[in-house]
């Protein structure tokens, strides 16, 4: 399958799950990430803001903002920085109606991030992800591709055998679900 159609028909099935399902599931794959080494030894995270039925990074943020530094994706034409925040207040209505930091929020370079939380449409077992096709993760990541932690969050169903990859694709370290933990390579 193509990564447009896999795209189009996980989105389908993603959007049409009963909120409560979702609600319980993002709820486990939080659970099961705020409990891990990874997020544990981890000083900076940066997480997303969901979109679409994405599983939410809501537990996480709120715990984050207590015992991490936190950073969020901004997004200008083809770019993507990230931005630290200290609370809810920091954000604005951003690109694609994504929340996202202001502009008076510091930029934090991607170094300075320890364990990046990746939102998807799908995944597969060997880390490969899909986005929505724009590539401002896979531009951002190659600069710091085998050296930070990478997490994807996504639900059981969007984990798919194999995905098409291109050589400017970045896999992730591991996959959470509201079922199980993958790191694949490992």
């Amino acid at each position: 399958m193509q990564k447009h159609e896999l795209r189009r028909e996980m989105r389908l099935k993603r959007s049409s799950l009963p909120l409560e399902q979702l609600n319980n599931a993002s709820f486990v794959i939080q659970d099961r990430f705020l409990k891990s080494t990874e997020y544990n030894e981890a000083k900076t995270v940066a997480l997303y803001m969901p979109i679409c039925s994405e599983v939410s990074t809501e537990l996480v943020l709120e715990q984050g903002l207590k015992d991490k530094n936190i950073v969020l994706p901004a997004v200008s034409a083809d770019e993507m920085v990230f931005r630290k925040v200290e609370g809810l207040s920091d954000l604005t209505h951003g690109r694609f109606s994504v929340p996202e930091p202001s502009a008076s929020c510091p930029v934090v370079n991607g170094e300075e991030i320890d364990l990046y939380v990746l939102p998807g449409v799908a995944f597969d077992f060997a880390g490969f992800r899909i986005g929505y096709g724009k590539g401002y993760y896979d531009r951002f990541l190659s600069g710091v591709r085998g050296k930070k932690v990478l997490a994807g969050f996504c639900f059981e169903f969007q984990l798919v055998e194999a995905i098409p990859s291109e050589q400017h694709d970045v896999k992730v370290d591991m996959i959470i679900t509201e079922q199980r933990i993958i790191k694949p390579g490992l």
